[in-house]
């Protein structure tokens, strides 16, 4: 079994930053992201987001950690857990 690329949603991208690097990954690169091709890939026009893809400790799997700052999270029903 292997990991090759995941992307997750983060409400705190430097928390999660701080829980991947616990967990021995690294930091290989951080962006702001927006765009037409953005927008499309989601779906949702005028999209901003902030990404930093991290690699695991033996080397081989990408995890990209993303942080909507456009358009804003919506509140869930019942409140996500923290």
């Amino acid at each position: 079994m292997r990991l090759d690329h995941v992307s997750i949603v983060v409400d705190d991208l430097p928390a999660a930053i701080d829980f991947f690097t616990a967990l021995g990954m690294t930091i290989e690169g951080e962006a702001a992201v927006e765009g037409p091709w953005v927008d499309r890939v989601n779906a949702i026009e005028a999209v901003q987001v902030d990404i930093v893809m991290m690699q695991t400790p033996e080397g081989q799997g990408r995890l990209e950690p993303t942080q909507f700052t456009n358009p804003k999270a919506a509140e869930t029903e019942p409140p996500a857990a923290h």
